[in-house]
């Protein structure tokens, strides 16, 4: 991210102390100030745009029990023991954004999600996973043939998971949060003063004793250290305009599609990106014409209500990507006074309320991370 001397200068800049400054005004980052201020810190957000302009108030609105890989392969990656700690963390995680939804009144709907195979491989990747989770403690189901009758053949279902609106959200917890709230205003650098950080934004000067980054997929914009382990992946998304009921349920179909039906009978569909890979390792959320092809194909295939009713929206946002679907928490190691928690690899919902808790745990009482600190990428 980079700020002109014209852009700095237009307006003059405002001198100004805290105690913490978060950047990135995301649901983490929001979350986080909450966190921070509960503590009795006094905290600064600072926000290049607004509020969840970014992958908070982009993606799908989906809170699931669950990362990316499935139950089978973490284990598998990850061992047994840490698959486990993981899965109990979004778990948990998935239990906050409901009281949070909740507190906060915003539109939330009690629906659960339908995993589909679709080849020998991934047929037998979930029902292995589900007889995995079954075990742990986990409520999920198998079917042997597709509950939907789409053709998609077996599927599990999490009857827990749930939607919300999640820009409504994030712009509630950041700003309710108690943390001083500075939007409009484009971090550029961060400065180390020997005794505490200069941070300089477009607006003003933060003197401040820590900072932490949610950033999620920019941080490498803002810091080159964060390049070989967060990178930047569009998703896209595309809206119908309303439709007659047909889907009560979530769904996502093994790494190809997720979608689900909007209160209003609106049909989103998101997915894509793996067909065209290289093109969606980019840090510009737009839209391109084979992605959203290929998400109206999908429609047309397997859900023809919804092909002709028209287009109500298309949208992008950058997810954070790390090479084990984990997110990242630590210190930097130029300026161990500036933290960061980002990289959620598209599992933001489901993983960045505890995420943010431990990160919080870590700059207060000098706790570790666990499993999800940057070490393990080491």
């Amino acid at each position: 991210m980079s700020v002109s001397h014209w852009q700095e200068t237009a307006g003059g800049q405002a001198s100004i102390t805290h105690e913490v400054v978060v950047v990135g005004a995301g649901l983490i980052g929001s979350y986080i100030a909450n966190l921070l201020v509960d503590s009795g810190k006094d905290v600064a957000i600072v926000e290049k745009q607004h509020p969840a302009s970014g992958a908070s108030g982009r993606n799908a609105g989906m809170v699931l029990l669950g990362l990316r890989d499935s139950y089978n392969e973490a284990i598998e990656n990850l061992g047994h023991k840490s698959a486990l700690e993981i899965w109990r963390m979004t778990d948990t995680n998935v239990r906050r954004m409901r009281e949070l939804s909740k507190k906060h009144q915003v539109q939330y709907e009690e629906i659960g999600t339908y995993y589909f195979g679709g080849t020998p491989e991934s047929d037998a990747d979930l029902k292995q996973s589900v007889t995995l989770l079954e075990r742990d403690g986990f409520k999920t189901l198998f079917y042997d043939q597709d509950p939907l009758d789409r053709g998609f053949g077996v599927a599990s279902y999490q009857p827990d998971d749930f939607a919300t609106h999640p820009a409504e959200l994030t712009q509630s917890i950041a700003d309710t949060s108690g943390a001083s709230l500075y939007t409009n205003d484009e971090l550029f650098a961060i400065e180390n003063q020997g005794i505490g950080l200069k941070v300089r934004t477009r607006c003003h000067v933060i003197y401040c004793e820590k900072v932490i980054l949610a950033l999620n997929g920019y941080a490498g914009l803002v810091d080159p250290f964060f390049l070989p382990y967060v990178s930047p992946a569009r998703g896209q998304i595309l809206l119908t305009e309303p439709a007659p009921r047909f889907l009560d349920v979530m769904c996502m179909n093994y790494r190809q599609t997720y979608y689900r039906q909007l209160p209003d009978g609106r049909f989103l569909v998101g997915g894509g990106r793996w067909q065209h890979a290289k093109q969606e390792h980019t840090w510009a959320d737009e839209v391109t014409d084979n992605v959203q092809q290929y998400i109206s194909n999908f429609i047309q295939r397997y859900y023809p209500e919804a092909a002709d009713v028209g287009i109500s929206r298309q949208w992008a946002g950058i997810h954070g990507m790390t090479r084990d679907g984990l997110p990242i928490l630590g210190k930097l190691p130029h300026n161990p006074s500036v933290y960061f928690c980002l990289g959620f690899t598209g599992h933001g919902n489901s993983m960045g309320l505890v995420a943010g808790e431990r990160a919080v745990d870590m700059m207060i009482n000098g706790v570790g991370p666990g499993i999800l600190g940057i070490e393990r990428l080491e």
